[in-house]
């Protein structure tokens, strides 16, 4: 079974809520809709504490004094649909939770429903502070994929409309990505074989010859992924399109759909790779590579000036938009001063491993820094004994401060 909610995984600050909002959809699509509705409430109630988070507000203690919270803020006056989803997720999800086990039968269409809910809050999220910004998407209902034989396998295909008279230029570079099945147990399965591109055909026939319009096959491929042991569907790589950033046609709408994308055939290729990697987007590096980082001009121009200010000043205040890249650019700062102790602060622990992950990205380690925390890297004291360059993450900081100062404290720490 595949996942609405895959476009989570993008995002370090939204990729904590992909693996219960995966859980919701399995409970659904096993008819455990009490334990779904507790799930989706306590990634709501989440939700809230990020909301008031991001404003720089405490948390006020209880989910239903979160919520009193941001509506006194007003901090969704122009969202009022992602409060309402705030308050139908508390309140189904309080009646789950209270409720002895098998008091209430709770029906098909309320999970349903809650799936919907969530679905809306999770995108907003992505959207509103993460860096995801294709069109939402309308909720597949989660079902448990059937167990398929060797006699009926799934192939992904993508064709266009062949324009060779003239007559359809509003399929130029466009690709429908869809699925066929081929049931044949000794056809020649290999990518795009003469089998596949006759099973494909013949579907594609089945809808578009009735239209009169004439169509070019361009690639056939199995649906088969070992990364998740399974068949995937052409849902699973229009979602990798999507999170790619590839636009999709809204003039060729078909059967109720809207599978046209705008590109070609190449990007429809690597699309199916990423799905058959685990990918949620095309040229997502594995784990086991580390890109390498380039700053943005703006980024640069706050390190720069940074800088500046160091010579004479010891204190920097970085009043920056959400997701401008702090991290990053306090890092290359840090490395371009070559500071000896660097400490930093924040309320959220949540934070450690991403700002482990960009250490290593940006190339600390190379030059010569450890990493510290109690989770992380290796341990303070350990790290104090092995090398005089110290990152440590105590608990982040609005400001960098100039490097004697940073020492002092962090002599203090230790």
């Amino acid at each position: 079974m595949s996942s609405n909610f895959d476009y989570l995984k993008l995002d370090e600050l939204t990729t904590e809520y992909f693996p219960s909002a995966e859980l919701a959809e399995r409970q659904y699509a096993s008819g455990q809709y009490s334990a779904e509705l507790t799930t989706a409430r306590k990634i709501a109630e989440n939700v809230a504490k990020e909301i008031l988070d991001q404003a720089y507000l405490g948390d006020a203690g209880t989910f239903d004094q979160n919520l009193r919270l941001i509506k006194s803020e007003g901090l969704l006056l122009t969202n009022s649909v992602v409060l309402d989803n705030l308050y139908r997720l508390k309140k189904t999800g309080n009646q789950s939770t209270h409720e002895l086990e098998g008091r209430i039968n709770y029906t098909k269409e309320q999970g349903l429903g809650t799936l919907e809910s969530l679905s809306g809050l999770l995108y907003w999220l992505a959207s509103e502070y993460g860096n995801y910004s294709a069109p939402y998407q309308k909720l597949i209902e989660p079902v448990i994929a059937p167990m398929y034989t060797t006699h009926a396998n799934r192939l992904i295909y993508s064709m266009t409309g062949d324009n060779s008279s003239g007559k359809w230029p509003a399929y130029n570079g466009r690709e429908k990505v869809g699925e066929a099945t081929i049931e044949d147990p000794e056809a020649n399965l290999e990518k795009n074989s003469a089998a596949l591109r006759e099973a494909a055909e013949s579907r594609i026939r089945a809808y578009m010859g009735t239209a009169g319009v004439r169509f070019k096959l361009e690639w056939a491929e199995l649906a088969w992924s070992k990364t998740k042991k399974g068949f995937f569907t052409d849902h699973d790589v229009h979602k990798v399109l999507d999170n790619s950033h590839v636009e999709r046609d809204p003039e060729l709408v078909d059967n109720g759909g809207r599978e046209w994308f705008i590109t070609g055939v190449d990007t429809v290729k690597s699309a199916i790779a990423a799905v058959k990697a685990g990918q949620p987007a095309i040229n997502v590096p594995s784990t086991s590579e580390q890109p390498k980082i380039v700053l943005r001009p703006e980024q640069e121009d706050a390190v720069q000036r940074t800088e500046k200010v160091f010579k004479t000043k010891n204190r920097m205040l970085w009043n920056a938009k959400m997701r401008f890249g702090k991290t990053l650019s306090a890092l290359k700062l840090i490395k371009n001063e070559q500071y000896a102790r660097v400490l930093i602060m924040t309320h959220r622990p949540v934070v450690k491993d991403s700002w482990y992950e960009d250490f290593k990205k940006i190339g600390m380690p190379e030059a010569g820094y450890q990493y510290g925390s109690k989770t992380k890297g290796c341990r303070w004291n350990n790290c104090m004994r092995a090398n005089n360059r110290l990152f440590t993450l105590l608990a982040c900081k609005t400001f960098v401060d100039q490097k004697h100062s940073v020492a002092k404290l962090a002599t203090r720490m230790s």
